[in-house]
This record gives C-alpha cells, sequence and structure tokens, in this order.
C-alpha cells in the first residue's frame, strides 16, 4: 500500500493558505475503500500541476 502525501513529501514547503475559511461537508458519502484512497492524497508530477490534494487530519460529523 503507498504511503500517505503529507506535507512532509514535498520538496519545497507548502505555502500556508492565504484567507483560510472552513468549506461545507460535500453531499456525498464514501465507501470505506474509496476513502481510504481520497485519504492518501495525491503528490504533484511535474511543476505545472498546481493542486496537492492531501488530507491533514480527519473530522467525522455525525
Amino acid at each position: 500500500m503507498p504511503h500517505p502525501v503529507t506535507r512532509a513529501s514535498f520538496k519545497h514547503a507548502l505555502p500556508p493558505i492565504a484567507m483560510p475559511h472552513e468549506l461545507p461537508a460535500p453531499q456525498r458519502l464514501w465507501t470505506n475503500s474509496k476513502w481510504e484512497r481520497i485519504k492518501l492524497g495525491l503528490q504533484e508530477k511535474d511543476m505545472d500541476d498546481e493542486w496537492v490534494p492531501l488530507v491533514e487530519r480527519e473530522q467525522r460529523h455525525e
């Protein structure tokens, strides 16, 4: 199984979000297996990639 992508995974420092704000939870529920894949994140392949999706902490709202 691949290792999760974290801020330490990158050669360059990820800048902090300039104006952080809470996003509403998506109106979608993922299966446990899909959520496990999402939590692994996606590391950029080259310098043209502008988005670095990763999960820094998991929150459950029930």
